[in-house]
């Protein structure tokens, strides 16, 4: 399986996670080689809102973001929390680390 593939399943599973707790997901477009910018404000993939929160997240798959990426996605000046979720292979759920609110 090529590790585009496996993103966007993960990115899949992230986004049925947060509708089966009510939240309103929005996904980014499936990545095009034509395109530049492929994540939303080129840090997330997932906006989440529900009618009490706004949850900006970055999907990595077996492994952290480095320290000063991790560091950049928290600066976003965007409302709402900033989190990246890590899924790990043959664990069903995945790690949230909170970057920032």
């Amino acid at each position: 399986m090529s590790t585009r593939s496996k993103g966007r399943r993960n990115e899949l599973k992230a986004k049925a996670i947060l509708e089966s707790l009510g939240y309103l997901v929005h996904l980014v477009d499936m990545p095009s080689r034509f395109k530049l910018e492929q994540d939303l404000f080129n840090m997330f993939d997932i906006l989440a809102l529900n009618k009490d929160e706004l949850r900006w997240i970055q999907v990595t798959t077996n492994r952290l973001k480095p320290p000063a990426e991790r560091a950049r996605l928290a600066s976003f000046i965007g409302p709402g929390t900033k989190e990246l979720w890590v899924f790990k292979d043959g664990v069903k759920e995945p790690r949230i680390i909170l970057l920032g609110k």
